[in-house]
């Protein structure tokens, strides 16, 4: 294995590993990192990013470390990766830096709407609602377009006056779009949940820093830790009137029949996470439930879909899903 730098790790206080790679690797390195990071006395921050737009071939995973990386990482990546990594790997040194400074310096707040989305470095607008989000901790900063997507489908919704009373949010990595429809909607319930047991601690902890009231009480967001809608209490809060997903295109498909099923009749689905490649594979799932594609926002690479389920609830039919809408390894979180 290369050694990156030969001197002292007494004379080096930071360190970035950067590594190429394509936006498979970066969802499969960036999640096995988060949860088994073994190899170190502590947890690196962990940023995915793409280095051409819209290219899936062209991504970097950013490792910020606060020891020299050893043979135990560079093991454990080359597996993730299925290749050999040792000529890819780039390192770099810093003296006194904050990673978690470093890792987000190159991050701008997104602005849409009454929001301004923010990281802990940056300030504050007045008279904008303000989110404070880290990157390199979980899915959905709101800079990668499928999540900014959603703010933006969020924000048209309430601008044209619609309301919504029960809200779920699966697949809500940081919690953002979580945060930002109970912003919208403070008279809702809101239940968000993810698959990756790390994004939902994260999603917490950022409520906290929020100022957002996590738990069981209308007034709260209640966070669960689950794959897809198996878990008793997403059935038992159905119906839906607007259920958000923002993850990727296999989980979509696979669980078309268990959102259609939450759903509460006349409520609206907003799908995330696919590419436009990938678009007539998702729209043909949801459109056989029966839903109707009632907007498709085609400005990115990464298209935005809001479904309208067009029959009845029907209460009796929600468990005939139970334990078959699992996602699949790797399919964590949102973007």
């Amino acid at each position: 294995m290369p050694m990156a730098l030969a001197m002292s790790d007494n004379q080096i206080d930071h360190y970035k590993l950067s590594l190429p790679c394509t936006r498979a690797d970066a969802e499969t390195i960036n999640i096995k990192l988060e949860i088994d990071n073994e190899w170190t006395d502590n947890s690196p921050t962990v940023v995915a990013r793409e280095t051409i737009e819209f290219d899936n071939d062209s991504w970097v995973i950013e490792i910020y470390l606060t020891q020299l990386p050893d043979d135990r990482l560079y093991t454990d990546l080359s597996r993730l990766m299925g290749r050999p990594i040792d000529s890819d790997i780039q390192i770099d040194k810093f003296m006194d830096e904050d990673w978690v400074t470093l890792s987000q310096s190159g991050l701008e707040p997104i602005a849409i709407g009454q929001f301004h989305i923010h990281n802990s470095q940056q300030r504050p607008l007045d008279g904008k609602t303000n989110i404070e989000i880290s990157a390199g901790q979980a899915f959905g900063t709101g800079h990668h377009y499928t999540t900014s997507g959603c703010l933006a489908a969020l924000n048209k919704l309430h601008q044209q006056g619609q309301s919504y009373s029960n809200i779920a949010d699966i697949g809500t990595g940081t919690g953002l779009l979580a945060f930002v429809a109970k912003k919208l909607w403070p008279d809702s319930a809101i239940m968000a949940s993810d698959s990756d047991p790390v994004a939902v601690d994260f999603a917490i902890k950022a409520a906290q820093d929020n100022r957002i009231s996590t738990g069981s009480e209308s007034s709260e967001i209640l966070m669960l830790c689950a794959s897809g809608t198996d878990h008793d209490t997403i059935l038992n809060r159905a119906p839906y009137d607007l259920v958000i997903a923002n993850i990727l295109a296999g989980p979509l498909i696979e669980l078309a029949t268990a959102f259609h099923h939450i759903l509460a009749k006349d409520g609206l689905l907003i799908l995330a996470g696919l590419l436009d490649s990938q678009l007539k594979q998702v729209v043909d799932a949801y459109q056989t439930m029966p839903m109707q594609l009632i907007e498709k926002d085609m400005e990115s690479h990464w298209p935005i879909l809001i479904f309208k389920k067009t029959d009845d609830y029907r209460e009796d039919s929600i468990n005939k899903t139970k334990g078959r809408t699992s996602q699949k390894d790797g399919d964590y979180g949102e973007w």
